[in-house]
């Protein structure tokens, strides 16, 4: 069973269920996904403190997966794991300051905090960040800025604040360092 979600420019979900994974055999009979922006999730969820972490970046939808029993019981985890795959835009990541690489898979975990996924990879030449979960809860893809990446994306051999003079803040979205000419003609 693959589910597709798509959004206009990032953040677009696809999941891929096992073999028979939907069946009485592991009692999940209902399964549905519902995506939201930050915004709407956040007022959706109304939970004080849905904050994301402050130096990054959320990219595209957060997508609350949920799996039901016959009788309505939601199921948080299963031993058999899901493949999620986030897909990006790198010409929208650019125009946002964030480095691809540097893009993670996020859940909202058990403890109430936004959690990174372990095992969560980018595949730079297909555009995705894959991950198989067990957990079922809400999902969104994550970038840091080019400025919070661990990478020296100017080639000046510094990398990211306050060491690359490129960068302003955590949350600046270029390394590139501003050159500015304050000479001063001299005419006679």
């Amino acid at each position: 069973i693959n589910f597709d979600h798509s959004d206009e420019d990032n953040g677009a979900l696809t999941i891929e269920l096992p073999v028979g994974f939907s069946s009485d055999e592991f009692g999940i009979i209902e399964f549905h996904v519902d995506a939201y922006s930050e915004e709407e999730y956040r007022a959706d969820a109304g939970m004080v403190g849905l904050e994301m972490p402050s130096d990054m970046e959320v990219v595209g939808m957060v997508y609350d997966i949920q799996f039901e029993t016959s009788d309505g019981e939601e199921i948080a985890e299963t031993d058999k794991p899901v493949d999620l795959s986030f897909s990006y835009d790198s010409q929208s990541l650019a125009q946002k300051g964030i480095s691809p690489l540097a893009l993670k898979m996020y859940h909202w975990n058990t403890a109430g905090v936004w959690e990174a996924v372990e095992g969560s990879t980018v595949l730079p030449n297909e555009n995705k960040v894959v991950a198989s979960v067990s957990e079922f809860s809400p999902y969104t893809l994550m970038g840091d800025y080019v400025c919070n990446d661990g990478l020296d994306n100017d080639g000046d051999g510094k990398i990211d604040y306050p060491v690359d003079p490129g960068c302003s803040s955590l949350n600046d979205g270029s390394e590139v360092n501003v050159v500015v000419n304050n000479s001063v003609g001299v005419g006679g």
